[in-house]
C-alpha cells in the first residue's frame, strides 16, 4: 500500500501570496492522483515537486519520480 499525504504551505509576505493555499491543494490532489499512486505502488519514490509558470498565468506541476537502477561504483 502506498503512502497518502498532505501538505501546507507557509509564506510571508502581502495578500497577494494567498494563492499559494489554492495551489498547494490542487498539488495535494495531483500527488494522490491514481496516475502517481500506481508509480510509487510498482516502485518509484516521489523525489520532487516543481511549479510550473509560463509568464501568462497559466500554473501547472511536476512531479519527479526516481527508482534506484543499481549501485554506484564511485
Amino acid at each position: 500500500m502506498s503512502q497518502v499525504y498532505r501538505f501546507k504551505i507557509l509564506t510571508q509576505g502581502e495578500s497577494s501570496w494567498s494563492f499559494l493555499e489554492g495551489m498547494a491543494e490542487r498539488l495535494e490532489v495531483f500527488i494522490n492522483s491514481d496516475e502517481s499512486q500506481a508509480l510509487q505502488r510498482s516502485g518509484w519514490e516521489l523525489w520532487q515537486t516543481s511549479v510550473l509558470n509560463d509568464k501568462q498565468g497559466n500554473n501547472g506541476f511536476m512531479l519527479l519520480f526516481r527508482r534506484p537502477i543499481g549501485e554506484s561504483t564511485s
